[in-house]
Parts: structure tokens; sequence; C-alpha cells
């Protein structure tokens, strides 16, 4: 209803309906939902290129760095169940208590690294996983925490930009503290995943009072190439003994720079060898990205990892040693997974391919040519 005064009555004046309006919103909104969805599928599907399959196999994958030394501070993938062990199979057959004589013979110290924030969502799973297989098990972070326990470093910042500090104060702690408990000293990240009785088997031809380290390695920067922080490495105790007692100029002082690279380094100048941890085959032992990567069929050459590793690498599995050591970028439920498959499933009727005698790796006692070929 309406008033007009000019004509002193008042009138009732019909409004448009508001139902056409209405529907013709509905409309548009579906229309510009479905274009939206449409866009997003398409980039999608065209923004990562074909050669990268392992992007896509398992939906809560945690995506692949764009570069060697990135770390995701905000990786939020987290697996969904509190951490749980089952006991490993026991099996008394020989090649079960072949692993267990090298537990004894190949002691190994693994140090982990993680922070404040990891502890529950990675670091707890790495424990009760593969963490467990070690003589020596320490977590280093910047806090204390009983229920892994942690080692709580005094450093400047808990951050990416300051692993280096981290690492060397890691290492210092280590030689102090437990350098008589272990043969050997791991440096691994909480998102790695380690077949703990492999490297052991690795080591086995090796003396420990050897200036050595073994990891995969990269080639730039540095002239023997250097080895991945994320796949770990592992430090004979001539090496860490070294590497603890350097002088203070001898190896970077301040907390920054990628701390693979800068460990390289260091190494480098104090006299340590970059070792071999292939196998006969020239297969990887130590492996710097997810088992996807690693058994994808197509390959993008431009992405970084070809440009960094030392050794011409094979093609899908054949990449992967049969004697794997390690992956990096595995998630809490990928660990538990493949944790369940090494030493729980058991394939009816196939043999074991261990055999004792052979467990001298002809490639890790050849000499320093053989070393540097691809």
């Amino acid at each position: 209803m309406k008033y007009y005064p000019a004509h002193g009555v008042t009138a009732l004046v019909r409004r448009p309906s508001s139902l056409p309006i209405l529907i013709l919103g509905v409309i548009i909104g579906i229309s510009l939902t479905l274009l939206a969805f449409s866009s997003l599928r398409i980039l999608y599907t065209t923004s990562e290129p074909s050669s990268y399959p392992y992007a896509r196999v398992i939906s809560h994958q945690r995506r692949l760095p764009d570069g060697p030394h990135r770390k995701d501070d905000d990786d939020t993938d987290d697996w969904p169940f509190e951490p749980f062990e089952i006991a490993d199979r026991s099996k008394h057959d020989h090649a079960v208590e072949y692993s267990r004589s090298l537990q004894e013979k190949v002691r190994v110290l693994c140090w982990v690294m993680t922070e404040p924030h990891s502890h529950k969502r990675k670091a707890q799973h790495v424990k009760s996983t593969w963490g467990k297989r070690c003589n020596v098990l320490l977590f280093m972070s910047s806090v204390n925490d009983s229920s892994l326990p942690t080692v709580a470093l005094r450093i400047e910042k808990e951050d990416r930009n300051h692993l280096w500090e981290k690492t060397k104060l890691a290492f210092e702690y280590v030689h102090r503290n437990h350098r008589d408990d272990a043969d050997w000293f791991v440096k691994a990240d909480d998102d790695t995943y380690m077949v703990v009785e492999n490297l052991r088997f690795m080591l086995a031809p090796h003396d420990t009072a050897r200036p050595i380290y073994f990891g995969h390695k990269f080639r730039p920067y540095v002239k023997q190439g250097y080895m991945s922080g994320g796949s770990g490495y592992v430090l004979s105790k001539e090496a860490l003994d070294r590497f603890a007692k350097r002088n203070a100029t001898t190896c970077r002082q301040d907390a920054g720079g990628a701390e693979d690279l800068e460990m390289g380094r260091c190494l480098e100048a104090l006299g340590v060898e970059a070792g071999n941890s292939r196998d006969e085959s020239g297969a990887e032992r130590f492996l710097p990205l997810n088992p996807e990567f690693f058994l994808a069929s197509e390959r993008d050459q431009n992405f970084w990892f070809w440009q960094y590793t030392f050794y011409a690498q094979k093609e899908g599995a054949r990449s992967i040693s049969d004697s794997f050591v390690s992956f990096h970028y595995v998630n809490p439920a990928s660990m538990h997974v493949l944790d369940f498959m090494l030493y729980h499933a058991r394939p009816y009727g196939l043999l074991s391919w261990f055999q004792e005698e052979n467990y001298r790796d002809p490639v890790l006692v050849t000499s320093n040519a053989t070393d540097s070929s691809s």
C-alpha cells in the first residue's frame, strides 16, 4: 500500500514478484559453481606433468619439494591414529639369527631430527616403527618431551634455517654421551623410513676406524659429493671423532646453510671419504624421495633430483636396491604400511634372498676409480 498525497488517496501498488529473480540467481549460482569445479579439474590435470604420477598415487601422500634442501614446515598430513607397535615376527631361521648377530657386531646409533610440533605427529611413529631396531635411538629437538624422550638442544631458533646448527650440536652431544655405545652413527629426519637390518648388512664389511660416511650421494658444490640429509647418512666412529674434534675454523661456524651440504663440505675438509652405498648392481640403497617417485615409469629430466644425484640412475624399480636402506618424505601412514609389509607379510612359498657368505658387497670394497664411475 502506498499513499499519494497529490490525489488524496491511498492506492494498492503491486511490486514485481521476487520468484523469477530467485530462480535466476539459483541458475547463475549453479552455473558459476560448475564452471569453477571444471576449471580446478583442468588446472589439476594439466599443471602437473604426466611424469609425476607418484604425486597422485595416494591422496594423502606429501607433495615432493622443489629442491634438495627444502623442508615443509607447515606439513599437516597427519596419521589419523595414535602410534602403535606390532611385535616383529620371530622366525627361527638362519637369516633371522644372522640379523640378530649383526645387531651385536654392527652397533648403530640413530639420532632423529625433529621439532616440538612434530613430536606426536611424526617422531612418535618413527619410535613405534623402524627406530626401535637401532641399538640406540635419540630424538633431537629444542624442548624436553619425556614421551619420546627428546634431547633439548640449545639452538637459536627452531626452523629450517638453523638445521646446520642443530646438526652440529646433535653430533657433538652424541660424541660426548654415546661415542662408545655404537660403532656407526646415523642422522635421519622424522619423515625418513629406514630398514636398519639392511643398513647393518651394508656396513658389515667396513671398518668403523676408517674416516668414511655413507648415504645418497649428491653431485654439486662438493668435489667428492655429499650425502642427502633427507634419506639419512651414517658416519663411522672415526668420522664422528674428526667432526667432534674439528678446529673452530674448519667448517662453517654460523647457524645458516643447508645442513647436508655444509656437513659434506665439513667432512671433506676433515678428510672423511664420501663412500659409495649402492649395491653390486648399481641400484641405490639410500633414496632421498618417496617410493612412488622411484617406481614411476616416466621422468621429468628437469626435476632437480636428476641434476643432483651423483650416479646415473636405473629406470623405475631397478633404481631401488633389494636391500634398500631408506626413503624420505614418508608420512606416518606409509611408515606403518612399510613396516607391516616388511616385517609381517610373508608371501607363501617364497624363500629369502639372504645368503650369509655373500654379505660382502663387491661395490663397497672397490677402488676409488670404480667409485667415481657411473
